[in-house]
């Protein structure tokens, strides 16, 4: 049992996709899922779209599981747990493109709407 255990440990440390899948950690879904994300770009530097993109979050109740430098991958609340991925990338340094994906096309087109909607009146 104790040797069950200590593998058990050892697989989390090392950080294994299917441990994060297991635990409902992984961004797979979200990374693989965008490709077909809703994408706008604000006239704001990346890490001012970051703060302001993570404090928006906060109000329209989305659950954040794993941030990134470049990613907030959070579910949709925190009774729903589609996951959903916010990704940055800095277009100049007075401009970042945010891109909303995620697994389900419903839960993306909505999310999508009200973060952006949020950021374009802190704007």
């Amino acid at each position: 049992m104790r040797r069950l255990a200590i593998l058990f440990f050892i697989v989390i440390l090392a950080g294994c996709e299917t441990t994060k899948c297991f635990l409902g950690i992984s961004t797979k879904e979200i990374e693989q899922a965008r490709p077909n994300a809703i994408t706008k770009i604000f006239n704001d530097d990346l890490q001012t779209c970051y703060r302001k993109t993570e404090s928006a979050l906060k109000t329209i109740g989305g659950y954040i599981y794993s941030k990134k430098s470049d990613m907030f991958a959070c579910y949709k609340s925190t009774t729903d747990t589609t996951p959903i991925g916010v990704f940055f990338k800095a277009i100049d340094p007075n401009n970042t493109q945010i891109e909303v994906s995620s697994p389900s096309s419903a839960a993306r087109d909505d999310f999508a709407e009200k973060l952006f909607l949020i950021l374009e009146e802190s704007q």
